[in-house]
């Protein structure tokens, strides 16, 4: 009888103790060994091989508050056995212009841990050969989605036309949704952003409907293009005229005139136009950028 008295004691014992050792072991503050950001998902490894089950995460963008300053219950990472890491795939895209900073605390038996340590991913300008007056310029753009793939490999590089145009649809839907589009027939793209570039007459179909989306777009091809986007924006005169243009065609004086005073395109430090100009990629982000702004 003695003997069942105190095994009954002794697990008494362990049962009040197991949720006392749990409490305590929540309060220990887990580190990040390393940690991952790619392709809007992110990846954890911890300072201990022990497998937590509630594992949060809490992160901070650029110069915004923590996660955890507005509300209580944060992500729940989730555990891969085999490669031993916490993971999260975020739903919406994370936007960030300067850094990403995470950390993390375990839960166990409802008792929130302390935060591990921070770690920091700063954003990395995804371009080449870029001027150092267009960086700022060309990290802004990307984080709008203005920058195309094409034109990451070499920003002083001539932009196509393709590029101009679906770098331009961009900043444009950030002002006004462009709607059925689908019926535009384009012989030589399929491109969406050239599609309702013709439904709103920002460009004029040829007797081939074709339009060129590997040819170099020049100043005064761009000019007679947001010279008919600002009748859609309303942009307004706002400087005097006093660049020059003797070079220009014909079909674009009066489009170059209408831009120049509008502040929509800028001449170079001698107060020329170059209307023959190829137009850089970095200066199509340049200039698309200022159309938001307008």
């Amino acid at each position: 009888m003695k003997k069942k008295i105190i095994l009954i004691v002794i697990a008494m014992l362990i049962s009040l103790a197991s949720p006392r050792l749990m409490a305590e072991e929540a309060i220990k503050t887990i580190n990040i060994k390393s940690a991952k950001f790619e392709n809007n998902k992110i990846e954890i490894e911890i300072d201990t091989n022990e497998a937590y089950q509630n594992l949060e995460l809490d992160y901070k963008i650029d110069n915004h508050k923590w996660l955890s300053e507005d509300f209580d219950n944060l992500i729940t990472l989730e555990y891969k056995e085999k490669t031993r890491k916490y993971v999260h795939s975020f739903k919406e895209e994370i936007k960030f212009s300067k850094s990403l900073e995470i950390r993390i605390r375990p839960i166990i038996n409802a008792k929130k841990g302390d935060f591990s340590n921070v770690i920091i991913f700063k954003y990395i300008l995804n371009a080449k050969n870029y001027d150092s007056w267009a960086a700022d310029f060309i990290h802004k753009a990307d984080i709008l989605g203005l920058v195309t793939e094409s034109m990451r490999e070499d920003m002083s590089s001539s932009a196509t036309r393709l590029e101009f145009i679906e770098s331009l649809i961009k900043a444009l839907e950030y002002k006004k949704t462009i709607k059925d589009f689908e019926k535009e027939e384009v012989n030589d793209t399929k491109s969406i952003a050239v599609k309702k570039a013709y439904k709103i007459n920002l460009l004029t179909y040829n007797k081939d409907k074709t339009f060129g989306p590997d040819r170099k777009i020049t100043r005064e091809e761009v000019a007679v293009i947001l010279d008919k986007l600002s009748s859609i924006i309303k942009a307004e005169d706002k400087f005097e005229n006093k660049l020059k243009y003797d070079d220009a065609s014909k079909w674009a004086l009066s489009a170059i005139d209408s831009v120049i005073k509008k502040g929509m395109l800028l001449g170079d430090t001698k107060e020329r136009f170059n209307p023959k100009k190829n137009m850089t990629r970095q200066e199509v982000l340049v200039t698309v950028l200022r159309l938001i702004e307008i």
